[in-house]
């Protein structure tokens, strides 16, 4: 990123939000002050070198640099983690629950994994005979494989690592653990004003999913 046109302390931290896409005041307060006294030349000079789009949300103190245009190939998407390793591209599974779960979060900022599950099973329930929504069930019953159960369960960690890897959710304690052992449990916490900036805080039942492939059927 060349300094001629930047402040050189506006530009330190632009090459930084170039790496990670996204600051906000909570986790990178200095930077996050300096990109928001820069934004207007930031805001050009992503959009004329680079054709980047730079969007800057001050009451959820968050910074995003968009650097794919608004309407991705549908092959693209987050990737999720697995072992602390990249793993593959989240199915609509995942991003699915990424949406139930800013969806309860807005409602409730901070929350009980076990208390999430319920939730977002109860509005699954609800909403699958209609075809708006899959069934959720992450416990082996009548009518529930363990396989369909197993792959809840990995759907729910994943859409969780992806919140927590974009910052916009905090755990309190193991993850895997909270998920594998029925008498454990964890707190998880989100910003609502951060939440009100992504669209998957919308209801998902708003989104029309029941007109996109696959959505008559569970997951995988």
């Amino acid at each position: 990123m060349s300094n001629s046109t930047l402040d050189p302390e506006v530009a330190e931290a632009a090459r930084h939000l170039t790496a990670v896409c996204r600051i906000s005041v909570i986790d990178d307060p200095a930077r996050y002050r300096t990109l928001l006294r820069g934004q207007r030349e930031l805001a050009a000079f992503f959009r004329d070198e680079l054709g980047w789009t730079l969007v800057v949300h001050e009451v959820a103190g968050v910074i995003r640099l968009h650097k794919r245009r608004d309407d991705p190939p549908a092959d693209r998407g987050p990737f999720v983690t697995r072992d602390n390793r990249p793993g593959p591209l989240a199915g609509i599974g995942v991003l699915v629950l990424v949406a139930l779960v800013c969806e309860q979060l807005w409602r409730r900022p901070r929350i009980s994994l076990r208390e999430l599950v319920q939730a977002i099973a109860q509005v699954c329930a609800a909403e699958t005979a209609e075809g708006r929504l899959p069934p959720f069930r992450i416990v082996a019953t009548d009518g529930v494989s363990k396989r369909q159960a197993q792959t809840a369960r990995q759907d729910l960690s994943d859409a969780l690592k992806l919140l927590v890897a974009e910052g916009e959710i905090a755990i309190d304690t193991d993850l895997d653990r909270a998920l594998a052992d029925d008498a454990a449990d964890c707190v998880i916490t989100a910003n609502r004003d951060s939440l009100a900036t992504k669209f998957a805080s919308l209801s998902p039942t708003l989104l029309g999913l029941s007109g996109r492939p696959h959505m008559s059927t569970p997951p995988r």
